[in-house]
């Protein structure tokens, strides 16, 4: 019951008891409802009185790992001179299956003090983006008969990340487990440690590449140049199309393709790589290439708020951002999908090829999971669609992967020979 609906009911019990009182000329019974009445209402004013003195905070870490058990700890602050007895508080943990947290406080919290009230929940619902919160705080008159309920709006941004597979094979396509600086590089103007030579300034150089001594020689601003940075990168794209979404909760395309995601970029940062995302949601989604636990967490946390509602099909996002990725690097492909027509695909490892970028390939097979936006493919279609992509995968030496809903996805990724271009 609601401290609202409580006080409503005491004050119709005092109400009944003063009416019969009256009615039965037991004149000792309508002084109780009187005094029941009195006492209500002045409970009332006290709890909204000291209520008004009370603090409510958390203190919380912003993010967790899915399944882990997060510590969240609730600071009540009693601002008045007065002790206060039950103090019950309450809070909201979205990222839990049982999300309503009540920790009571019997106290006496002393005038003038600080209590911290700690609980544990566990991250049972997946990974994502969630919040905690609201907080409330419930008071009692010191006979526990009057309740005053006030809500704070300390609502916080909570993200869970995924338990990322492993992915095996990386260092086969140029990832490197060095985070040395004898980066590759070559001899054209560039941005790497390497000095190249000086030329004369041109608008827009940075004013801070400016070689002063040979300026001072020549009598006209001159820069220094450094050499073209070659360090390998990997570049991800992620297929979020809407037509694509099949499947509900831990078993659908959404939760393996960002797992796989997730999985890929952790182990290509493991080996020094550069690693740029780019996800085909509703809004395109892209981290430019970045590298460091702190770059991993950046990807991951753009990727688990990510929905699949985009519009524009991978192979057509990736096009309009081939131009960009350095020589040498890596484009991983993930799709969401198995319907993907061969000549596209052909058309886009040839057109990595040219640029000496080398493809991966994952194929999450929607048609395995229930189907959500359109109907599944008849399963011998869809199993000879399966086989035409591993075939077109062989031709092309291209290192892929087609996964099933009924597959391991750690399983399958984190074995090398389990994958085309490895085998």
């Amino acid at each position: 019951m609601s401290p609202s609906r409580h006080r409503g009911f005491l004050l119709f019990a005092a109400g009944l008891l003063f009416v019969l009182g009256l009615q039965l000329r037991i004149f000792a019974l309508a002084a109780l409802g009187l005094a029941f009445a009195g006492w209500t209402l002045a409970g009332a004013l006290w709890t909204r009185r000291q209520m008004a003195l009370l603090s409510l905070s958390r203190e919380a870490a912003d993010s967790a790992f899915e399944d882990d058990t997060a510590p969240v700890t609730l600071v009540v602050d009693n601002r008045g001179r007065d002790a206060l007895h039950l103090l019950l508080l309450g809070d909201t943990f979205g990222p839990g299956v049982a999300f309503r947290h009540r920790l009571l406080e019997p106290g006496p919290l002393p005038g003038r003090r600080r209590r911290r009230l700690r609980y544990r929940a566990h991250c049972g619902r997946g990974f994502g983006a969630f919040t905690l919160g609201p907080l409330t705080l419930e008071l009692a008159d010191p006979l526990g008969l009057v309740h005053h309920q006030r809500p704070f709006g300390a609502i916080a941004p909570f993200v869970v990340y995924p338990r990322a597979p492993a992915v095996a094979g990386l260092e086969r396509l140029g990832s490197r487990r060095s985070f040395a600086l004898e980066d590759r590089s070559a001899a054209r103007p560039g941005a790497s440690l390497a000095y190249l030579g000086t030329r004369e300034y041109r608008a827009g150089d940075d004013v801070r590449r400016i070689h002063w001594p040979a300026t001072a020689r020549r009598g006209v601003p001159v820069v220094r140049e450094h050499e073209l940075d070659l360090t390998p990168q990997l570049s991800l794209f992620v297929d979020l199309a809407r037509a694509h979404r099949a499947g509900t909760g831990r078993r659908s395309t959404r939760e393996y393709v960002l797992r796989a995601a997730c999985g890929v970029v952790e182990a290509a940062a493991r080996r020094g790589d550069l690693v740029e995302l780019v996800a085909s949601s509703a809004r395109l989604l892209q981290v430019p290439p970045g590298r460091g636990a702190a770059h991993v967490a950046l990807c991951w946390e753009a990727l688990v708020r990510a929905g699949q509602d985009g519009t524009r099909e991978l192979l057509e996002v990736a096009d309009a951002h081939a131009s960009r990725i350095p020589r040498g690097s890596v484009a991983a492909l993930l799709f969401a999908t198995i319907r993907v027509e061969p000549a596209a695909l052909h058309a886009a490892f040839a057109a990595l090829r040219a640029r000496e970028v080398a493809p991966l390939a994952v194929f999450v097979d929607s048609e395995s999971f229930a189907p959500m936006s359109r109907l599944a493919l008849h399963p011998e279609l869809a199993a000879a669609r399966r086989d035409e992509l591993r075939a077109l995968l062989r031709a092309w030496g291209v290192a892929g992967a087609v996964i099933g809903a009924d597959d391991d996805l750690g399983g399958v990724l984190g074995r090398a020979e389990a994958w085309t271009g490895f085998a």
